[in-house]
């Protein structure tokens, strides 16, 4: 795990200021996968890269995270978790 956050920290270092609101959140939530399902590290960290890659690309700062759909998780329930992630309220 301690390789998995020095990882995510230099990713982190290039990220544009304004998404790493966004980028903290997927990153909390992707170590806690891993953690909490280290068989599944290719498909998390694969879709974690590609989270990266649109957050250096563009101002992605008023959208909520993209975190990982829990397994049994309505697609309601997954997008009210995005949100609340990125500080949104639902209703």
């Amino acid at each position: 795990m301690t390789d998995d956050r020095a990882i995510i920290a230099q990713i982190r270092q290039t990220i544009p200021t304004c998404n790493l609101k966004v980028f903290d959140a997927e990153a909390a939530d992707l170590l806690k996968w891993l953690k909490a399902q280290p068989e599944s590290r290719e498909v998390y960290t694969g879709m974690f890269w590609t989270n990266v890659q649109t957050l250096k690309a563009r101002d992605v700062s008023k959208a909520p995270p993209c975190l990982v759909q829990y397994g049994g998780e309505t697609a309601d329930e997954y997008l009210a978790r995005c949100y609340k992630a990125g500080g949104y309220k639902t209703v």
